[in-house]
């Protein structure tokens, strides 16, 4: 059930620019605009009891731009880890993000939210759910298992390094290969 709620009460989910870009090209967030100023918002946003938005901040940031003045909202609640969650999750459904770094970062939640080891690939016994292996969090994330083995390693590159990759200054081809040189067991 959702409910309709001012826009100034929404903010942005901290993590949210840490895991996903702005669309691009420009054009694919002109096209939402333009649907949104035509028919609205037909999807209610996701948002926690606090108003802090877990699924809908490019809608969010729309309405706004459009002058709205009220939202659709449904109110989800959970612990903040299942609420990162819930915000890759809906995220990577719906839009996509070339990233390497953001996806990176994404793929290395997943892992440790469902609790999949590099060794076993099984959730820990704690954690009342299906098992996970490492092939589901690189399907989750468009990832065969190899380059998403890759993938994790950006982690662990310094800001520096990282900044480069993601502004497309430093492939990552060539960012593997330095990561391979310098740390022959990675």
């Amino acid at each position: 059930m959702w409910s309709e709620v001012p826009i100034e009460l929404l903010k942005p989910h901290s993590k949210n620019g840490e895991y996903f870009s702005r669309p691009s090209p420009e054009k694919y967030y002109e096209e939402i605009k333009r649907s949104i100023a035509t028919e609205g918002i037909r999807d209610s946003l996701k948002v926690t009891p606090d108003y802090t938005a877990i699924a809908g901040h490019l809608r969010l940031e729309i309405a706004k731009e459009l002058g709205f003045e009220k939202v659709p909202v449904q109110i989800v609640d959970g612990d903040p880890e299942y609420l990162e969650y819930l915000l890759i999750a809906d995220n990577e459904e719906r839009r996509y993000c070339d990233d390497p770094i953001k996806k990176a970062k994404r793929a290395e939640f997943l892992k440790r939210y469902w609790g999949v080891r590099q060794g076993d690939d099984r959730r820990s016994k704690e954690k009342n759910s299906p098992l996970k292996t490492l092939d589901d969090v690189a399907r989750e994330v468009g990832e065969d298992v190899i380059n998403f083995k890759k993938l994790l390693k950006l982690n662990d590159l310094i800001p520096k390094l990282q900044h480069l990759v993601s502004q497309g200054k430093l492939g990552t081809t060539a960012t593997y290969q330095k990561i391979r040189r310098f740390h022959p067991q990675a």
